[in-house]
C-alpha cells in the first residue's frame, strides 16, 4: 500500500460484484483460522502445563526485611512494589524529607504514612483506564502488605485518597 492510499477507506477498495454469500465465506474463513490459532495455544500450553505449574510452586518470591518500628512518630514508607518500611523523620520539614525521598503524605505536621510517587503514579494510570477508586487500591495495597509482612497495618484507605488527590494538585502545578 502506498502513503497514497492510506487515507482510502478499505471498503472502497472492495469488487463492485463483492455478494453477500463472499462476505460470509470471508467471515468464516476468518473465524476457522482464529479457532485453529487458539486450538496451537492450547496444545502448546498442554505441552508444558505441568512443568508450568510445578514451577510456579517452587517461585517464591524474596522474604522481606521484617519491618521494625522503633517509635510511634515513625513514617510508614509504601512502595509500588508491595514493600514497606518505617523510617524516622526528622522534626522539621518532614513533609518535604519525605518529597526528596520520593514519598507524599496527606499530612503536612506529622505524617505517619507516605507513598511514593511510582505507586501514585500507577494508581493514577489505573484510575484513569479503569474507574479504579482509591479506596479500593488502597485497600488491596493493605492486605498485600499484610500478606507479604505477615503483620495488621492501620486502614489507610482515606489518607491515600487524600494523599493521592494533594500529589495530583502538586503534579499539575509543577
Amino acid at each position: 500500500m502506498t502513503n497514497e492510499n492510506c487515507d482510502e477507506n478499505p471498503l472502497d477498495t472492495l469488487p463492485e460484484d463483492l455478494t453477500a454469500d463472499a462476505i460470509i465465506n470471508v467471515g468464516k474463513i476468518l473465524s476457522q483460522r482464529n479457532t485453529e490459532k487458539r486450538q496451537r495455544h492450547s496444545d502448546a500450553w498442554s505441552k508444558i502445563f505441568e512443568e508450568a505449574v510445578d514451577t510456579y510452586l517452587l517461585w517464591q518470591p524474596s522474604a522481606p526485611e521484617p519491618l521494625k518500628c522503633h517509635n510511634s512518630r515513625a513514617c510508614l514508607l509504601v512502595d509500588s512494589n508491595s514493600k514497606a518500611q518505617y523510617i524516622q523523620l526528622p522534626q522539621n520539614n518532614r513533609v518535604i524529607q519525605l518529597i526528596r525521598l520520593g514519598y507524599m503524605t496527606n499530612a503536612p505536621v506529622r505524617p505517619t504514612v507516605a507513598f511514593s510517587f511510582e505507586l501514585l503514579k500507577l494508581f493514577h494510570m489505573l484510575k484513569n483506564t479503569g474507574g479504579l477508586s482509591a479506596e479500593a487500591f488502597a485497600k488491596v495495597l493493605r492486605l498485600s502488605l499484610e500478606q507479604l509482612y505477615l503483620l495488621q497495618f492501620p486502614d489507610f484507605d482515606k489518607r491515600f485518597r487524600d494523599t493521592y488527590y494533594r500529589w495530583l494538585r502538586m503534579h499539575q502545578e509543577a
